[in-house]
Parts: C-alpha cells; structure tokens; sequence
C-alpha cells in the first residue's frame, strides 16, 4: 500500500526510481520471514540485511556495532595518513593533533547523535592508537598517562555532548520528520516504559550532570547553554577520574610525582624532536629500568633492585636521575648542580617540570646515558 502511495507521488511530481539500486531493510530480532515480497511498479525489490545509508551503516538487528567498526577502519587510514605526512614535514606534535581532530575525528564520530548510545571503545582505541603512535610509545601505556600528557579527553564526551546537541535540536525543529518521529518514539518511552536506548542515554547524560529535570521538561529552547554546561561537567568529571587513576594506579607513582596538572605538556613545544621522544618515554616509563622491567616479569617492586650499583635500591626513575653512584659523573654533567646535592621530590619536580630548553635538553641527554647503561653491550 505504501509503496503505491509512493508511486503515485512519484508520477505526480515526475520523479522516476531505480528499482536496482533500491533495497528493503526489514528491522528485526528475530528470523525473517521467508515469504514477504516488495513489488514496485511490477519491479521486485530486493531485501538486503544490511544497507550503507549516507555512509552509515544500517543492519536488520538495529545494532551500530558493525557501523562502528567500519567507522574506525576509514578513521585508522586516514590516521595513519595524517602520522605519514606528520614525519614527512616534520610537523609539531600540537599540530598533528590538531589535524587529527579536524581530518580524522569527524570520519570516527559521523553519525554519532544516532548511535553515540552503548560501547565505543572501537572508536576511542583509534584516538588512543593516534596518541602512542604519535609519541612512539607502548600500546601498554596506561591511557589516563598518555590523557594526561597530551591533554586530550576521550572522545566519549564529544560524542555525549553531540548528542545532546541533536536531542535539543529536535525539542525545536516540530515540523521536521525526525522531531515527529522522536516525539512519538519519547510518549513510548514515557507512558509504556519501552526500553529505548537512545533516549534512555540521553536521561543518563543529563541525570549524570545535574540536569534531570529538563528530561521531562521537552519544550524549552535549550540549545543555546545546555551543550555547553553538559561539556564543562563531562570534562570536570573525566579530571576528577583521571586525578583518581594517577593517585591511585601503581605504574603511575613516579608519573605523579611531577605531573602537577592536565594539561597539553610544556615541553612538547621548546625541544626538538629526537628529545621530545627520549623524555616522553622516560616520564610515561616507557623504558627498561628494573622498576619496569620487574613488573613484565612479576616481581615484588621491592626486589626491582639497581642492577649497576651496589647501594640496592629500588632502581625507579628517581634513584637514576639523583642517586645511583654509578651516573655520578654524568649527573655532574647534565643536571643542575642546584637540584644535586639536597635532592629531593621537590627537586625532582622542579626539573621535569622546568621550561628552559637548555635544562630539558640536558636531561634528555642524561636519560640517554643512563639508558646506554642499562642496556647490555
């Protein structure tokens, strides 16, 4: 009937269909009925279990899991792409990441309002890929350090503030199909308790925020401030995890002895390349000194001792840049000669936390001997 109907706006209006490239998609669970039939003007269309709509993915179950996949597999060349010509023009690190979020992150959250509901973590492992590739580190790099060094928050909360976006839009916009639709999709949800996930994401966003009572209010223009208020609480949120994470994870103990804020690091910008490297892998222990090397092959951080000295102590990144008796002369060398002889926290802070070039670029140089050390000839 309703394909009819169709037909005849078609012929009203002079519009023609291709029947080849039309297809049905049959939303449903359960197994399709093998006798169901759709004639358009004596044409069979076809009934497919999948179809790309606008670049996204649909299929029968109504589940985005596969749209999501084939969103971070366009979204992973692109990266990639952007690393390629990243080491080809010897762009800043800031700039490379300013590129991922205007070439590769629209391609990872395309469509986002409509399926932002349920697990994204396929789509945040490609922001989180970008990030090690970017600073040449371990795929084992707890995330919240490599969070916290780059200044970057998930992509989760640009999803969530998306679709608040779209949800505040659709509140105005009554005569538009998708407002219709919502509005009856919303009396559903409302008077027959029908679990719909969409919206029932939507309630947790905001109830998570301090905004529950604009749920049930649906008539208020809201679109100039809720966005922005519901992006504020989901960052001073993600903050207070992450804080909670570096306190409280123990790779992170010696991170969080000179990681004072969240923020996009200093250092990042007045060193070059080559050092940027060497002092982003020994701040996020990217390296094999015996308090990492002991937790790959379980051993009791109090038996993770200095294996080149005889003081045998636990041989973390502070023994190493302070005390250990067999660096002395490089130490001499590299490091302030304020920050040796009453070294402590304190001190250690002060120097990787310092923004003048020369300083950084001699720890750098120091990381390398004591690296160099380490590593058996």
């Amino acid at each position: 009937m309703q394909l009819n109907c169709f037909s005849e706006y078609c012929d009203t209006w002079k519009l023609k269909v291709n029947t080849s490239k039309t297809k049905v998609l049959i939303f449903s669970k359960g197994r399709q009925p093998n006798n169901i039939n759709f004639i358009y003007e004596e044409n069979e269309i076809e009934i497919v279990k999948e179809f790309n709509y606008l670049g996204l993915l649909l299929t029968r179950s109504g589940s985005f899991n596969k749209a999501k996949k084939r969103l971070s597999e366009k979204a992973t060349k692109a990266m990639y792409n952007v690393i390629k010509k990243g080491r080809q023009c010897n762009l800043s690190i800031e700039c490379q990441l300013e590129l991922f979020d205007k070439l590769v992150k629209p391609i990872l959250l395309y469509g986002c309002e409509v399926w932002g509901f349920g697990k994204n973590d396929i789509i945040e492992q490609v922001h989180l890929k970008f990030l090690k590739h970017l600073l040449h580190l371990k795929r084992s790099t707890p995330s919240m350090i490599v969070y916290g060094e780059t200044g970057r928050y998930p992509l989760e909360i640009s999803i969530k503030c998306r679709m608040i976006t779209y949800w505040c839009r659709l509140l105005i916009d009554e005569n538009k199909l998708s407002s219709i639709l919502y509005k009856f999709v919303y009396s559903r949800y409302h008077t027959n308790n029908d679990d719909i996930l969409w919206i029932k994401n939507i309630k947790n966003i905001l109830d998570n925020a301090g905004f529950s009572n604009l749920f049930y209010v649906q008539n208020t223009d809201l679109t100039k401030w809720l966005p922005k208020s519901i992006k504020l609480r989901l960052i001073d949120q993600f903050k207070q995890i992450w804080n909670s994470a570096i306190q409280n994870t123990s790779k992170c103990i010696t991170y969080r002895l000179f990681k004072e804020h969240f923020e996009f690091e200093n250092y990042f910008n007045i060193i070059n390349d080559r050092d940027i490297y060497t002092l982003c892998k020994f701040r996020t222990s990217n390296h094999s000194l015996p308090i990492e090397k002991g937790r790959w092959h379980n051993i009791d951080r109090s038996d993770r001792k200095c294996s080149i000295c005889t003081k045998r102590d636990i041989g973390d990144e502070y023994h190493y840049i302070f005390v250990c008796p067999a660096l002395q002369d490089e130490r001499r060398r590299f490091i302030p000669n304020g920050l040796i002889p009453r070294h402590n926290i304190f001190t250690f802070n002060k120097l990787f936390n310092s923004k003048k070039p020369k300083t950084l670029r001699n720890l750098c140089n120091f990381i390398r001997c004591i690296n160099s050390k380490l590593t058996p000839s």
